[in-house]
């Protein structure tokens, strides 16, 4: 659980771990370095209150979370995944808001607590994956893409 007693249910440990594992490839969270997809999102809970009139910090964070496309910020390009939330239940999802608005500033608990934050989890659908088609898509993205030049198929 977080260390600050305000924060009661919400467990800011699990929020930095689903970040990390979630956002983490894209984002990062130290000052001054640049990244090449998602913008560094070091003090986000510092100015993310800021970004949209009318939207608190932990407000602006859940909307970037679930529409990615509501609102870019200045100097940011667009390309975050639409459905980056859509297997994750309300509780981890306000966990992760609550993470990043502990970035920069105290969170305000209580609104997270009462953040509307829909039940976007589904049943899980099987999807068969051949192997013939792992090897077409590794030989796309060496071969035919160039992305691997820069990119790998195994995270970090």
């Amino acid at each position: 659980m977080s260390m600050d007693p305000a924060a009661g249910s919400i467990n800011t440990t699990l929020g930095r771990a689903t970040f990390r594992d979630r956002c983490g490839a894209c984002h990062i969270l130290e000052k001054g370095i640049t990244t090449h997809h998602g913008p560094n999102l070091y003090n986000i809970g510092r100015f993310a209150g800021t970004r949209k009139p009318d939207l608190t910090a932990a407000e602006y964070i859940l909307e970037s979370i679930l529409d990615p496309e509501a609102f870019v910020a200045p100097h940011n390009r667009r390309g975050m995944p639409r459905n980056v939330a859509s297997d994750l239940s309300s509780d981890t999802i306000r966990n992760m808001v609550a993470f990043l608005a502990s970035r920069g500033a105290r969170p305000d608990y209580n609104e997270i607590r009462q953040l509307k934050i829909p039940e976007l989890q589904q049943e899980p659908t099987v999807r068969i994956v051949r192997r013939q088609d792992m090897e077409l898509a590794e030989h796309v993205l060496r071969e035919q893409g160039g992305c691997l030049q820069c990119h790998s198929l195994y995270r970090n």
